[in-house]
């Protein structure tokens, strides 16, 4: 919470401290498994960095972190062992150990930061800023306590937060990116292809006769896993949304109306905005003897070319956007086709010319009433929601069912049986008819028959309860009651190899000089295609692994891809061509600060290897296990 409410992720450096374990997180792994793990450690410490400790406690506060941040993206509880299968709790010890080394690292340099610098970083972040603008006590403590830290502990972590920072910063404030490094992203991201192909459909490889029960019989025996019955299970739930129960209708026309007065000002005004264009003249008198002629009937546009000066377009504001209130107040004084008198401003004397004007409009009640009553009766719907999650989960703490808690609530159940983990019945059906089915399907297939179940918060602020009533384990479904569905997998697998066959025939002649024309004729007289502007990372009418295999190829050589229509393209490199990169071009600049990036990262976690590697990093393995709740 305290690193998002942080300013340094501004730029690049910034994102590198706050963020050093998401590079560094692999290269971290070295400290994992040390021999002798247990010497030295006291009875309360989980790690050792060098002469440094890491307590049971403070692990437990940056893991209890990770869970609270992955819970609030996921809208959901995260338990300790899907955490841990995340690797919550080494992206945690990590961070840790990182930071515990440059800390050292900076003591070792005599780094430091007064108090009254730490709390001028701490008064300019946004985070503690109140509506204001400026630093807000109260928001501060809030987030405090939300945190769990205290005051001096924060300005501490904050302190040693900006010293890692600058050690980082005298590493990789400004790395060089080497032309050569340039030139060889350009060659490889820039390079654009062009290719001639034919898609050699199934039927080209003629028609499969069926296999006889011996073949089919053994096909089946060599992959009886793709035919296996997946795991189903009979559930009840409950679904509640917003939207299914908001009623327009019970909405009174008055709620409307008082609806509609709130918020006329600030959504359905549109304020009147003008185009606008001046010319600023460095004198008074330069400016009045303008004005005289435009009076006279000089066009503006004239009257600013014999001045010698650009007219200067202002674009559409609104009178509020403007800076200059002289200017503003000139401007809308005007009538369309209107130049002012000449204006003072800080940068000279100004006329302004009125392009056009569009008036102030405001959309009517009846306009507006249709928006304002669907979204009245959603906010109703969502505080009716909350009542009958309230009553439902008061049943459910007295120990009645889903069923009979729901019916206490005035809703009713409904019960699904035979559902996958994907959400389709036995026959490959959907069951499933609510939006938002993966989270509701993660969680059935982690429950079970009679356990209490946590509540699913929606994304449209509604909720979903359930119950695992019956379990149908995965088992092996016997040839007869898939034969079909072999027969056909096997049809389609007989289909593919010959026409892998006669795609790499084909391949192999054009290598060998055989024009794609020839080949094409002699397959069935088919079509010729061809396809251009094709490159590495950007959009193109071939398949991605179409466009991989194209780069897999030397310029004119030929190769064969299966494509996800069933059909096989082959095709032939025609052309291979590299912009010249421009070195003062802005994307290239772009793309330097890029590398420039990456290089820092490099930098930063190389060194952060050797810190390591020179203090020396012990784990307790079993301390570790412990907190984490693996045996």
């Amino acid at each position: 919470m305290l690193n998002a409410m942080r300013n340094l992720t501004s730029n690049w450096i910034g994102r590198t401290i706050l963020s050093l374990v998401m590079g560094f997180i692999m290269l971290s792994f070295v400290v994992w498994g040390i021999g002798d793990v247990f010497r030295g450690f006291g009875s309360n410490n989980l790690a050792k960095v060098g002469s440094s400790e890491i307590t049971t406690a403070a692990f437990k506060r940056n893991f209890d972190q990770q869970i609270q941040a992955a819970q609030q993206q996921a809208r959901r509880n995260i338990t300790p062992d899907e955490a841990r299968r995340a690797g919550l709790d080494r992206l945690a010890l990590n961070k840790m150990i990182a930071d515990n080394a440059l800390d050292q690292k900076a003591q070792a340099l005599s780094l430091g930061m007064s108090n009254e610098s730490v709390a001028k970083i701490i008064g300019q972040d946004p985070g503690f800023k109140g509506i204001s603008g400026t630093f807000d006590k109260k928001r501060f403590d809030d987030a405090m306590r939300n945190s769990g830290y205290s005051e001096p502990e924060f300005v501490n972590e904050e302190r040693r937060t900006y010293l890692r920072r600058e050690i980082a910063v005298s590493l990789a404030a400004d790395p060089k990116v080497p032309d050569v490094l340039l030139d060889a992203y350009n060659a490889y991201t820039g390079e654009v292809r062009s290719i001639e192909y034919i898609a050699l459909p199934a039927s080209s490889v003629g028609e499969i006769p069926p296999p006889d029960d011996a073949t089919l019989k053994a096909f089946f025996e060599g992959r009886k896993a793709e035919f296996r019955a997946p795991e189903y299970r009979n559930i009840t739930m409950l679904s509640l949304s917003p939207s299914a129960l908001a009623k327009a209708d019970a909405i009174s026309d008055g709620d409307v109306s008082a609806a509609y007065e709130r918020a006329k000002d600030k959504r359905f005004t549109t304020v009147e905005t003008r185009k606008l264009e001046q010319i600023v003249f460095p004198t008074e008198a330069d400016a009045k003897a303008a004005s005289d002629k435009i009076k006279a009937g000089t066009g503006f546009a004239q009257v600013a070319d014999e001045a010698k000066l650009k007219p200067i377009d202002l674009g559409i504001k609104k009178q509020s956007e403007m800076i200059d209130k002289a200017v503003a107040d000139a401007s809308f004084s005007l009538a369309a086709d209107a130049v002012s008198e000449p204006v003072k401003t800080t940068l000279g004397f100004a006329l302004v010319h009125v392009l056009a004007i569009t008036p102030t409009s405001v959309k009517s009640l009846a306009e507006a009433a249709p928006v304002l009553r669907e979204e009245l009766a959603l906010e109703r719907a969502k505080a009716e929601i909350q009542t009958l999650h309230d009553k439902i989960e008061d049943q459910r703490t007295s120990g009645k069912s889903l069923t009979d808690a729901a019916k206490a609530a005035g809703v009713e159940v409904i019960t699904l049986d035979g559902v996958d983990a994907t959400g389709l019945d036995k026959s490959g059906k959907p069951r499933l008819a609510i939006s938002e089915t993966a989270p509701l399907l993660k969680a059935v297939f982690a429950s079970d028959i009679g356990v209490d179940n946590e509540t699913i918060l929606n994304r449209d602020g509604g909720f979903t309860w359930f119950e695992v009533q019956k379990i149908e384990l995965s088992r092996e479904r016997t040839l007869d009651e898939v034969k079909d569905r072999v027969v056909n997998t096997w049809t389609d697998s007989q289909t593919a190899r010959k026409l892998g066959e006669a795609a790499a025939d084909a391949v192999k002649k054009l290598n060998a000089g055989t024009s794609l024309n020839d080949i094409a004729v002699s397959l069935g007289n088919q079509t010729i295609k061809s396809a251009s502007n094709i490159s590495r990372g950007g959009k193109s009418e071939l398949a991605p692994n179409f466009v991989a295999q194209v780069f897999n190829q030397p310029l004119n050589g030929a190769a064969s891809v299966a494509l996800a229509d069933g059909t096989r393209a082959v095709f032939r490199i025609t052309e291979s061509k590299v912009a010249p990169l421009d070195h003062a071009a802005p994307a290239t600049k772009q793309i330097s600060e890029q590398l420039k990036a990456s290089i820092a990262d490099d930098i930063i976690a190389q060194y952060l290897t050797k810190l390591q590697t020179d203090l020396g990093v012990t784990i307790n393995d079993q301390v570790y296990n412990q907190i984490i709740g693996q045996k």
